[in-house]
């Protein structure tokens, strides 16, 4: 904001004051159009200072907006941010469930680490799945794939036993 329009603009105003009062005693006509000519030069000079300011309130005002609208959109952003932060803690915590081991048939699969090694029924999780953050379980494979435990997500085969 530049405050020399602001103190132009009472300058004007405070001389077009005194001039206002100077031609209060002034009887004379020609003196008196010399006064007023002077009182419109003040009050023009005011109102042209005013009309700066304004502008320039204006232009501020709009900065304003724009960056409040910025700041609206970085915080939803933080939020959303916020929210995958904690959605990859939860998906972390999961993931420290399970534990890597060499299948009998010789292949890496991951299984829970509360799980019984010697519980056939307990289910295998594909290790390359597992690395890429998701839990695929290996199913006994059909046709060619009798012998085999599949993973219907990256097809990884491991021998069933």
């Amino acid at each position: 904001m530049d405050l020399s329009l602001i103190g132009a603009a009472t300058a004007a105003l405070s001389a077009a004051r005194d001039i206002g009062k100077s031609a209060i005693g002034i009887r004379d006509f020609n003196q008196m159009a010399t006064a007023i000519s002077q009182l419109n030069d003040q009050l023009l000079k005011a109102q042209d200072s005013l009309f700066s300011h304004q502008a320039q309130l204006l232009t501020m005002q709009q900065e304003v907006f724009g960056l409040k609208d910025t700041l609206r959109q970085k915080e939803a952003a933080l939020v959303d941010a916020q929210d995958e932060i904690a959605d990859l803690k939860q998906k972390k915590l999961e993931l420290d469930q399970y534990e890597r081991f060499l299948h009998v048939g010789g292949g890496w699969a991951y299984h829970r680490k509360d799980a019984s090694a010697d519980n056939e029924d307990e289910p295998a999780y594909c290790a390359n799945c597992f690395e890429q953050e998701h839990l695929s379980v290996l199913q006994p494979g059909t046709g060619q794939n009798r012998t085999q435990l599949v993973c219907h997500r990256c097809d990884s085969k491991i021998r069933r036993s």
